[in-house]
């Protein structure tokens, strides 16, 4: 077989279904060194987590976060909005603030969305997120689970993921996300605590590259 039909043949085959997650998993995993807590947006992530905490509202947090974020990552507006460093940073702030003022969030997660506004980070919004995410699920002993993929879930297939996990991680507490990401072309990034497994067509098709440059 040719290296154009061996790709050919790549292409063409489906990637397995989520059912078959824990076989990918045993086969692909790749374990990453454990996390360690630093950088600008883990400090803003973790003087946030004190203050909740302090405030006795940690889930509450927890939760508008992960709402801010879906909204970011759902609309290519907002996300060009939040990074486009040409814009004034009062700019940005007046839109956020003007839009969180008619929701009933929190005033420790408004605050924070204003304080990273003034200091010109709101781009790092997600990574402050994904930081306190991680604290939140430390402090709870849960297992933290991300999976991205390259079109939203349908509903049939979140409760197919949720089910592997489960059984996956023997019935231990987790915590799970879900990305959009059309990065990886089909597939699924999946994390789960400190181990990455990568069934993502555009790292196979990265390999697939490397493997027909070196063929013979």
């Amino acid at each position: 077989m040719t290296p154009e039909q061996r790709l050919k043949s790549y292409l063409s085959a489906p990637p397995p279904p989520p059912s078959e997650i824990k076989g990918w998993l045993d086969l692909k995993i790749v374990e990453q060194p454990t996390p360690r807590f630093y950088g600008t947006a883990a400090r803003y992530a973790t003087a946030l987590y004190k203050l909740a905490q302090k405030q006795n509202e940690v889930p509450k947090v927890a939760s508008e976060l992960q709402k801010m974020l879906g909204c970011i990552q759902s609309s290519a507006t907002i996300g060009r909005f939040t990074s486009d460093p040409t814009l004034p940073r009062t700019t940005k702030k007046e839109a956020f603030v003007a839009v969180l003022d008619k929701t009933s969030f929190s005033t420790t997660t408004k605050n924070l969305v204003g304080l990273l506004a003034d200091n010109g980070r709101l781009a790092m919004l997600p990574s402050v997120v994904d930081t306190f995410s991680r604290l939140v699920a430390a402090a709870r002993g849960e297992v933290l689970v991300n999976v991205t993929s390259a079109k939203k879930l349908t509903a049939e297939e979140v409760q197919v993921l949720q089910g592997a996990f489960t059984k996956l991680l023997s019935g231990a507490p987790f915590q799970l996300s879900y990305m959009v990401s059309s990065d990886i072309l089909g597939g699924l990034v999946i994390n789960i605590g400190n181990t990455r497994c990568d069934m993502s067509v555009a790292t196979e098709l990265k390999k697939l590259e490397k493997w027909l440059l070196t063929a013979p």
